[in-house]
C-alpha cells in the first residue's frame, strides 16, 4: 500500500474514477451507480482539469446538511459484518425476522445462502435485502434471477419499486428487441447487468449458450438467485432420486456464479441424496451430492428456516391468523347429480377392479388411472366429470389394441407435472389423451354389460346436470348476496369485500364463470366484477389481473383461478376470503393456494380459507379428514409437514374406494403426528431450523437499531435532500398536497430539464407499471406520475410511490451531491451556523476516507471530522485540533444539531465575509491533522479486515477438511453396501453410480481448493487502494457573538 493519497486541487470533469490495479488503466466510478461502471482512462488522460474556486458566499446550513447527509448515506463498511445498509435504504419496513438472511449473508465469504422460510413470510423481500447489500458493497455486479414464469414480472416490479433496481426480463421479446437494435449476432446477455428469466427458459439451450458465454467458466462478482429452488432437486418419485433436466441445467449454470441465493419453502423432499444434490448446487465447498448433510455446523450458516406458526407467537399481529372453515352441503335429495353419480362411479370402479384382478400390472395401472381421473373430476364438478367420462366412453367403445404408444405410468407423471406455460385447455387435452390411452390399455375391463349400463346412466345424468347450478354454486351465490352484493339482482351496488376461488380444472373454472356471471347479471358493473387467472396466460395479462385484484379502486370482486395461479402470486392486498371449489389430493397444493392471501402485507388480522363437503358422499369425508390433519400437522410438525403431507397424499394413490372411505378417513384422523416424523428430514433439515426465536429476534432488533443509529436517516431529512438537490439542478421542489399530509407532487422534471432525456426515465418510475403491448406514448398519457411520500407503505397496494434512498429520483439527486465532493460548481462546501449551546467559535473540517479491495470493491468508507477553536489570523498553527475523542464527538453532535434546525439564526454579514476569506487557509491548516487521523483509521480498518479475512479463511479450511472426511466415510460405506436394484430400477442404479464417481472426483478437487480458497478469502479483505477527499468546512458561531 502506498502513501496516503489526498484530494488534489484539480479534478477531471465529470464523475470520479479510480484504478483497479496499478497496471490497469480501468477506473471505477464512485459518484453514480453504487454497483459502479467500468470505464477506461487515468487521471492524466482527462482534459480540462479545473482549479477549485469556492463560491464567495457560504452554503446555507440546510443546503450543507443535505450535501453532508448525501455523502454519509453513501458510506459502507466491511469492517463490521453486523452493520446493515440495505434495510434502511429500501422502500420497505422489514420485520426483524427478515433481517436474519442478511445477517448470515454478511458473515459468509461467498454468499451461498438458502432461504427456506415458510410460505408468505417474505422470502422475496429477504432476498432483495441481501442483493441490495451486496450491490452497495460492490461485491456483486452481475445478477441473474430465475423464477416461475407466473411471478417473473412480480419480481421485476418488487425489485424496481422497493429497491430501485432495474431488471431486464430476458425472453423472446427482449432477445428480438436487442437484435433489432444491435444486429442478429449480439449476445443479449451482454446488453444489461441484471436479468430475470423464467424456469422454463433456463432449461432452453438457445438461452443457455449466451449465458455461458457471458459468465465464462467462473464470473467473479456475480450472483444467481433461484426462486422455488426445490425445482432443481433431483426427482424423488423413486427409491433413489434421479437428476432431472432442470437439475442438470441449474447445476451447470450455478457453478459459474460466485454467489448463490436459493429460495424455497419446501427444501427437502424426503430423499437424502436429492437434498444433498440441491445443497451441492448451492455451495459445493460445504456439500457433495450423495453425502448426507449431517453436520449442523455446515448447514446452519447457509440456511434460514423459520415457520409462520413459531414466529406468530412472538410477533403477533404482523402475521395474520388463518381460519380453515368447512362448509357442509347436507340434506340434499338422493337424486342430486353429485350424490347419484358418486354412487354409480363407485359401483363402476368395483366392476373394473374385479375384471382386472387377473390382468397384467400394466392393465391394472391403466384401470386405476381412469377411475382416479373420473373420481377427482367428479369431486370437482359434474362439468369436469362429464368431459372425462365422454373421453373414456369413446375410447372404450373403440376397443383398440392394448399396446398404447405411452405407458400409463408415464402418462400419469406428465399429468401432474404439466408445464407452467401450457394453457389450461392444452393441459385438459393432455389429460384427455392420458385417459384415452389408459382406457385402451384396460379396454377389456369395461367390456361388461353392467359396466356399459353404468356408463350410459352416468353419461345421461351428467349431460342433464351440466347446465344446472350445483349446491356449491348456490352456496357461493348466497355468500355473495350476504357479503358483497346484498340484492344480487337489479342494479345493486357492491361492497368492497373480495373473494378468491380456486379449482384444479379448466372445465370447472369455465363452469364457475358461467354460473356466477348469470347470478350477478344486471348488478352494477356486473361485466367487470369477475376475472380469471389460469395457465397459459402471458405475463402481462396475468400481471393486469393481479394488479386489478389488488387495486381497491378496481370494480373486480371475484377472482377465479386454476392451480396455475397457486404459486408465488401476491393477491392479499384487498382479499381475505379464499374458497377451494375442489380439494387437491396433494396437501401442498392447498397450502400454496392458501398462501396467496395468507402472507405478509395482508391488511386483515384473520384470513378465511373455505372448503366444501357433501356429508352424503363418503369420499368427501376422506378429503375433509386430509384437510384437518394437514392443518394440524403444520401446527405441530412445522417444516416436517411437507414430507408427512406427501405420505398422506400417497394414501390416496389408489383412489378413494367407497367401501373403505370411512375407514380411510378414520385412519387419517387418528394418525399421531409424531409418528410421521422422518428421521432423515429431522437430521438433515431440522438441525438448521432456528429454534431460539426469541433470542434471534432480540439480536436482530439490536442490529436494526445499530444500523438505524449509524445511518441516521429520517424522512424529513431525505425530503430536504431531494428538494435542495432539485434546487441546485435549477428545478422546482416537491409540492406537498393539502388534502394528504406527507404526500407530495413531483414537478414535470422531464419537461423542465430540457434535452436531458434521463429525467423522463426517472419520471416513468412514478407511473403505474407499463405492459409491453401498450405503446410508451399511450401509457404515459393514461398514467400520470403518482404522488410520492417518504414513509414506506404498510400494505401491498398504495396510492403513492415511496422515495427511498435507492429510488432512481433520489439516486439522481444524491449523485449530484456526491459529485460536489471535489467540485466547485454550485456548492462552496463551506457553511456558517449559529450554535446556541456553546460559547466559543469552532471550526470543523470534514473529509471522506475510502478503502478499496480487489476489483475496486468498497471495503470501508467514512466521513472524518477534526475540530478546533477558531481564531482570526494567518498563522496555521493558531488552529489546534481537539486532542480528545470526546471533544470531537461534542463538536460533531453540535454540528448535526445545528444543521437539523428549521429556523436558523443568522450570522452578521461582516463575520461571514471574514470567515469565507479565511476558509481556504483554515481548511489547509486542519488538513494535515485530518490526514493523520485518516492514517490511524486506515490502520484500524486494515486490522479489522485482516482479522475478518483470517477468520473466514480458517473457517473455509475447516469446512473443506470436514467435507473431505465426510466424502471419505461415505465412499467407504458405499463400497461395503450392496443395494438390491430391481430390473426396473436401472436408471436409479446409474444415478447412484454417477454420484459415487462424482464423490471420488470431488475428493481429489478438495486438495486444490484447500490451497486456493482460503487464500482467495484473505485477498478479498486486503486493502489495495485508499483515498481521502476534502468534503467541506463548518463554522459554528456562538449566539452571543
Amino acid at each position: 500500500m502506498g502513501p496516503l493519497q489526498g484530494c488534489p486541487k484539480g479534478r477531471p470533469r465529470g464523475p470520479k474514477w479510480h484504478q483497479r490495479s496499478p497496471a490497469a488503466p480501468i477506473r471505477r466510478q464512485q459518484d453514480e451507480d453504487p454497483a459502479g461502471y467500468a470505464g477506461s482512462g487515468v487521471l492524466e488522460l482527462f482534459s480540462g482539469k479545473t482549479a477549485i474556486r469556492p463560491n464567495p458566499s457560504p452554503d446555507d446550513p440546510r443546503t450543507f446538511a443535505a450535501y453532508l447527509h448525501a455523502l454519509r448515506w453513501g458510506c459502507v463498511t466491511s469492517t463490521d459484518p453486523t452493520l446493515f445498509q440495505a434495510p434502511l435504504r429500501a422502500g420497505i419496513v422489514p420485520k426483524s425476522y427478515q433481517l436474519e438472511p442478511l445477517r448470515k449473508a454478511l458473515a459468509l465469504p461467498r454468499v451461498n445462502l438458502f432461504i427456506a422460510d415458510d410460505v408468505g413470510l417474505g422470502k422475496t423481500i429477504e432476498a432483495g435485502l441481501v442483493l441490495q447489500e451486496l450491490l452497495l458493497r460492490q461485491r456483486v455486479h452481475r445478477v441473474v434471477i430465475a423464477a416461475p414464469a407466473s411471478v417473473v414480472l412480480q419480481w421485476r416490479d418488487e425489485l424496481g419499486q422497493r429497491f430501485g433496481l432495474a431488471f431486464a426480463v430476458l425472453d423472446k421479446a427482449y432477445v428480438n428487441a436487442r437484435r433489432r437494435e444491435r444486429g442478429f449476432g449480439v449476445n443479449p446477455w451482454t446488453t444489461h447487468r441484471h436479468f430475470l428469466i423464467s424456469h422454463n427458459l433456463l432449461r432452453d439451450e438457445d438461452y443457455l449458450i449466451g449465458l455461458r458465454d457471458w459468465l465464462g467458466d467462473f464470473c467473479p462478482g456475480s450472483l444467481f438467485i433461484l426462486d422455488e429452488a426445490h425445482v432443481a432437486a433431483p426427482a424423488s418419485e423413486s427409491k433413489y432420486a434421479i437428476d432431472s433436466q432442470t437439475t442438470r441445467a441449474v447445476r451447470d449454470i450455478a457453478r459459474r456464479f460466485e454467489h448463490r441465493l436459493f429460495l424455497s419453502a419446501t427444501p427437502h423432499n424426503g430423499h437424502s441424496n436429492s437434498f444433498s444434490a440441491l445443497l451441492e448446487i448451492l455451495d459445493p465447498q460445504r456439500f457433495t451430492r450423495g453425502v448426507p448433510p449431517k453436520n449442523a455446523n455446515a448447514l446452519k450458516p447457509v440456511m434460514v428456516r423459520r415457520l409462520k406458526g413459531e414466529l406468530r407467537k412472538h410477533i403477533g399481529s404482523q402475521i395474520p391468523e388463518r381460519e380453515v372453515r368447512q362448509i357442509d352441503l347436507g340434506n340434499l335429495p338422493p337424486d342430486t347429480p353429485e350424490i347419484l353419480l358418486s354412487e354409480k362411479l363407485a359401483e363402476y370402479t368395483e366392476i373394473l377392479e374385479r375384471r382386472l384382478a387377473a390382468a397384467s400390472n400394466r392393465a391394472k395401472a391403466a384401470g386405476k388411472l381412469v377411475t382416479i381421473a373420473l373420481q377427482k373430476r367428479l369431486l370437482s364438478s359434474v362439468e369436469a366429470f362429464a368431459r372425462t367420462l365422454s373421453v373414456h366412453r369413446k375410447s372404450a367403445a373403440k376397443s383398440l389394441l392394448a399396446s398404447a404408444a405411452k405407458a400409463p405410468a408415464a402418462v400419469q407423471t406428465s399429468l401432474f407435472e404439466s408445464d407452467e406455460d401450457l394453457t389450461d385447455e392444452v393441459i385438459a387435452e393432455l389429460e384427455d389423451v392420458a385417459v384415452a390411452r389408459a382406457t385402451q390399455e384396460g379396454a377389456a375391463a369395461s367390456d361388461d354389460a353392467r359396466a356399459q349400463v353404468l356408463l350410459d346412466e352416468m353419461s345421461e345424468i351428467a349431460e342433464r346436470a351440466r347446465g344446472l347450478s350445483d349446491a356449491k354454486i348456490r352456496w357461493l351465490v348466497g355468500w355473495i348476496r350476504e357479503n358483497q352484493c346484498p340484492k344480487v339482482k337489479g342494479k345493486a351496488t357492491w361492497l368492497p369485500r373480495r373473494m378468491l376461488i380456486f379449482t384444479e380444472y379448466v372445465d370447472t373454472k369455465n363452469y364457475l364463470v358461467r354460473e356466477l356471471e348469470a347470478a350477478i347479471a344486471g348488478t352494477d358493473l356486473a361485466e367487470e366484477r369477475i376475472l380469471t387467472l389460469h395457465g397459459g396466460m402471458d405475463e402481462e395479462a396475468r400481471e393486469r389481473v393481479k394488479q386489478a385484484f389488488n387495486d381497491a379502486s378496481h370494480p373486480v370482486r371475484i377472482l377465479i383461478g386454476t392451480d396455475a395461479a397457486r404459486e408465488g402470486v401476491n393477491l392479499q392486498a384487498q382479499c381475505a376470503d379464499l374458497f377451494h371449489f375442489d380439494l387437491p389430493w396433494n396437501p401442498g397444493r392447498m397450502e400454496q393456494r392458501n398462501g396467496r392471501i395468507d402472507r405478509m402485507l395482508q391488511p386483515e388480522k384473520v384470513v378465511r380459507c373455505h372448503y366444501f363437503v357433501y356429508p352424503q358422499r363418503p369420499e368427501d369425508a376422506v378429503l375433509a379428514a386430509l384437510v384437518k390433519k394437514t392443518e394440524r400437522i403444520r401446527k405441530q410438525l412445522g417444516s416436517l409437514a411437507d414430507v408427512v403431507e406427501r405420505r398422506l397424499e400417497n394414501s390416496l394413490k389408489d383412489g378413494i374406494r367407497r367401501s373403505r372411505a370411512l375407514e380411510l378417513a378414520k385412519t387419517i384422523t387418528e394418525v399421531v403426528p409424531e409418528e410421521g416424523r422422518d428421521p432423515v428430514v429431522e437430521e438433515e433439515l431440522e438441525q438448521a431450523r432456528d429454534k431460539e426465536i426469541v433470542a434471534q429476534l432480540e439480536e436482530l432488533q439490536k442490529l436494526d437499531q445499530k444500523a438505524t443509529e449509524h445511518l441516521d436517516l429520517k424522512p424529513e431529512r431525505l425530503r430536504d435532500v431531494v428538494n435542495v438537490g432539485l434546487r441546485l439542478a435549477s428545478l422546482p421542489p416537491l409540492t406537498e398536497r393539502k388534502a394528504a399530509t406527507g404526500s407530495y407532487d413531483v414537478p414535470p422534471l422531464d419537461k423542465l430539464a430540457g434535452t436531458d432525456a434521463t429525467w423522463r426515465d426517472i419520471m416513468d418510475t412514478l407511473r403505474a407499471p407499463r405492459t409491453r403491448k401498450l405503446p410508451e406514448w399511450e401509457w404515459r398519457a393514461k398514467n400520470p406520475p403518482r404522488p410520492v411520500s417518504f414513509e414506506p407503505s404498510t400494505t401491498l397496494a398504495s396510492e403513492t410511490v415511496q422515495l427511498h434512498l435507492q429510488h432512481k429520483l433520489t439516486q439522481r439527486v444524491l449523485a449530484q451531491f456526491r459529485a460536489q465532493a471535489f467540485g466547485e460548481d454550485r456548492l462552496s462546501r463551506v457553511t456558517v451556523a449559529v450554535d446556541a449551546t456553546h460559547r466559543r467559535n469552532r471550526v470543523l473540517a470534514l473529509g471522506r476516507l475510502s478503502l478499496y479491495g480487489v476489483g475496486a470493491s468498497r471495503l470501508h468508507e467514512e466521513i472524518l471530522v477534526v475540530a478546533a477553536y477558531w481564531s482570526e489570523g494567518d498563522d496555521p498553527s493558531r488552529l489546534k485540533a481537539f486532542e480528545t475523542a470526546e471533544a470531537e464527538e461534542r463538536a460533531l453532535e453540535s454540528l448535526f444539531g445545528v444543521l437539523g434546525k428549521e429556523n436558523q439564526l443568522k450570522v452578521a454579514d461582516h463575520v461571514v465575509e471574514k470567515l469565507m476569506q479565511s476558509a481556504p487557509k483554515d481548511e489547509d491548516a486542519l488538513w494535515e491533522t485530518l490526514k493523520s487521523k485518516a492514517l490511524r483509521r486506515i490502520f484500524w480498518a486494515e486490522e479489522k479486515l485482516r482479522v475478518r479475512g483470517r477468520a473466514e479463511a480458517a473457517e473455509m479450511e475447516r469446512i473443506l477438511l470436514a467435507q473431505k472426511t465426510l466424502i471419505g466415510k461415505e465412499l467407504v460405506d458405499r463400497k461395503q453396501l450392496t443395494l438390491p436394484w430391481a430390473t426396473d430400477e436401472e436408471e436409479q442404479k446409474h444415478q447412484f453410480e454417477a454420484d459415487t464417481r462424482h464423490m471420488e472426483k470431488r475428493a481429489a478437487e478438495l486438495d486444490k481448493e484447500l490451497e486456493r480458497e482460503p487464500q482467495r478469502i484473505r485477498e478479498q479483505y486486503e486493502v489495495r487502494h485508499h483515498r481521502l477527499e476534502r468534503v467541506g468546512l463548518v463554522y459554528l458561531w456562538p449566539a452571543t457573538s
